[in-house]
């Protein structure tokens, strides 16, 4: 690990322990973390398949992020996993690039992606796009929350990782009756005493956004060794999840909201600093949680372009996530990380 890396987390442990002053809360702080968490670049014979569909999609594809335990020991809090209703067992097992690059004139590139055949159970797959982007560090929810668990059990005072959830497929795979069962599968990876839940939150507020813009997170001090898990769909989904009990009473995960005056908000997903810096900065001095991202498709970092990556470091949203904890090889110089070489610090727009 690096002097400045060092260097960083002795400052965050600084302020959490009160020694900048009060004790800070979660949302007084702002960690870097990555889009995609679980993604590895399809071979090149799948590339070839997704160039000859959509050219502009097999540009935006070609990366890979290390694994979740390697992140989290090289200092990222913040992680993006995209999800797949599966609960029969072999819906994905089967890529149609793998068939197609395994006909007699192929251009190759067939490797095993399933050595395990964990695909043949049932649970949420782990995945970005069935058919062409599939591979990844970790193929299942419960082995992503069980990776990260074991981390967590050997470095229990770690500063509260947000685990962003984005369901994908057909919104009739995500109903509410089906989000109990994710909530089910979740526990099965990781223990009910590992999560910060919308209860933990709220206490004996009315409401979570009551709590939030009233209370107040909780001060670092009762979240460390924490997990966050938020619900990252619009739309049907997430109307369908708080609809079914608008303060979340029992439930695990933190909806995206719409609006600040719903009874659930506590955070909200701006992707588009360019065009919500304002708004970002405006719910942040409001109490509420932001994610936005430094960069879109890889733009950035074949651009070598700060511009989006330093509105988002100055909007004050507490999770900036990123293709580029590191420089990616054959790009450019272009990364995300905090002055230091960190990839948390305190907040520059609540605790200046």
């Amino acid at each position: 690990m690096s002097w400045t890396k060092i260097v960083s987390m002795m400052g965050v442990m600084l302020a959490v322990s009160g020694a900048w002053g009060e004790e800070l809360r979660l949302n007084d702080f702002q960690m870097i973390g990555t889009h995609n968490s679980y993604h590895l670049s399809p071979t090149e014979a799948e590339l070839q398949m997704i160039a000859r569909n959509k050219p502009e999609d097999a540009k935006a594809v070609v990366y890979s992020n290390r694994t979740l335990t390697e992140q989290l020991n090289r200092g990222i809090r913040q992680f993006e996993l995209d999800l797949w209703s599966d609960p029969s067992g072999r819906r994905f097992a089967h890529p149609m690039a793998l068939r197609l690059a395994s006909r007699p004139g192929s251009s190759g590139g067939v490797s095993s992606h399933d050595p395990a055949g964990k695909l043949l159970w049932p649970g949420a797959k782990v995945l970005h796009a069935p058919h062409y982007d599939f591979r990844t560090t970790v193929l299942t929810l419960k082995d992503a929350l069980e990776e990260m668990g074991k981390w967590s059990e050997e470095h229990p005072d770690h500063h509260p990782v947000m685990v962003i959830l984005e369901l994908k497929g057909q919104t009739k795979d995500w109903t509410n009756e089906k989000l109990k069962v994710l909530e089910a599968e979740v526990l099965e990876g990781m223990s009910r005493e590992r999560l910060l839940t919308p209860d933990d939150v709220r206490g004996d507020a009315k409401d979570l956004r009551s709590a939030v813009v009233g209370r107040g997170w909780p001060e670092m001090s009762q979240c460390q060794g924490k997990f966050l898990l938020m619900l990252d769909n619009e739309g049907e989904v997430r109307d369908g999840y708080v609809d079914a009990d608008p303060i979340l009473k029992g439930r695990l995960l933190f909806p995206s909201c719409e609006s600040e005056n719903e009874p659930a908000a506590g955070w909200f997903k701006l992707n588009n600093v360019m065009k919500d810096a304002q708004r970002i900065r405006q719910l942040v001095e409001s109490g509420f949680l932001v994610r936005t991202r430094s960069d879109v498709g890889l733009k950035e970092g074949r651009e070598n372009d700060p511009t989006r990556r330093d509105l988002a470091l100055k909007s004050g949203a507490q999770f900036v996530s990123t293709d580029f904890p590191e420089p990616k090889e054959g790009m450019s110089d272009y990364q995300v990380v905090f002055e230091d070489g960190g990839y948390v610090r305190r907040n520059p727009v609540t605790k200046k």
